[in-house]
């Protein structure tokens, strides 16, 4: 990751962060930054999606079709699922 991407988003983390041109975070800080993006990669799937599978899946008389038609609208959840 950048140097410049991880002041990005340690600025956006903490709030807002003045530092001088010579100032280098230090190794813990980049590893905290890096742990947040780390988590930030697996985020769950979009709720609107979440919801409506278990409404489809609620009800005993939806068909796979129907079904395959909702999850294949978020990627994440379809990468999941296979």
């Amino acid at each position: 990751m950048s140097y410049i991407l991880r002041m990005r988003l340690f600025s956006h983390v903490v709030g807002s962060v003045t530092m001088s041109t010579e100032t280098h975070p230090t190794p813990e800080t980049i590893e905290a930054i890096e742990q947040i993006v780390d988590r930030a990669r697996s985020l769950y799937s979009l709720p609107a999606v979440a919801v409506e599978v278990i409404q489809l899946t609620s009800n005993p008389k939806v068909d796979a079709w129907t079904l395959k038609e909702c999850i294949q609208t978020d990627p994440a959840l379809t990468a999941k699922i296979l």
